[in-house]
């Protein structure tokens, strides 16, 4: 009963107070760096999960974190589905070179301006292209994917945010291949959508999985999960 009261006060607010925001250009100071959103690209401020796994990137990248890896020399990070592009723009402040893909051309555009905004441009790659096309025969040590996660066709470029059909199966099938030796990837999953779903095709495609992270936002529960090749 909770959950539904909060679930309908949150969809309440949306409706009232924010969906406006994410129709005009929206210029943000979001996590310490600046942030412009276009009208189309998912913005992070407006729901709760991108903070979740801002938050947890900002605790782990000290040096015993699961991001680690990234303080190396030559270490290199990939996030595919990137949005406005703010996880990347955070994983550039500290990583010598990171790529960030999404299949939305708003999306890119947007990304690659807060990579400018924020000075991080000569570590930010930003890349169109649908999940693992635009990385192909590339590996990284860090993959990071906060997928749509509801199992439905989208109708709109801007529902391939919330929506997809194979998305689950293709990421995992496809994650080994680029990954170095060692490579792990996070992602964020919601109780609202097919978590089961997703954590069977991880099992299916060989990898090992593990919770990182949880966080109760009474609506939902978040959870982001450690993918590494079984050994």
């Amino acid at each position: 009963m909770k959950r539904l009261l909060w679930r309908t006060l949150l969809t309440a607010r949306y409706v009232l107070f924010q969906r406006q925001r994410a129709k005009r250009v929206v210029l943000e100071n979001f996590g310490g760096l600046k942030l412009v959103v276009l009208p189309g690209v998912f913005h992070p401020a407006l729901y709760r999960t991108t903070p979740v796994f801002l938050r947890w990137i900002e605790r782990e990248l000290h040096p015993n974190g699961e991001l680690r890896a990234l303080e190396a020399a030559g270490a290199t990070a990939l996030e595919i589905g990137t949005g406005s592009g703010i996880l990347a723009t955070r994983l550039a402040t500290v990583c010598q070179r990171v790529v960030a893909t999404d299949i939305s051309k708003d999306a890119v555009r947007c990304a690659r301006v807060n990579a400018l905004l924020n000075r991080v441009e000569h570590r930010m790659d930003v890349r169109h292209g649908d999940l693992y096309e635009p990385v192909s025969g590339e590996r990284f040590e860090v993959v990071l994917f906060s997928p749509p996660y509801f199992r439905r066709e989208p109708t709109t470029m801007t529902e391939r945010a919330f929506f997809a059909t194979d998305i689950r199966d293709r990421f995992a099938a496809g994650l080994q291949q680029h990954l170095v030796d060692h490579g792990r990837g996070f992602v964020l999953l919601s109780s609202d959508g097919d978590e089961t779903g997703f954590l069977r095709s991880f099992r299916d495609a060989g990898l090992e999985t593990a919770a990182v992270h949880r966080a109760n936002l009474v609506s939902e529960f978040i959870t982001i999960y450690r993918l590494s090749a079984e050994r």
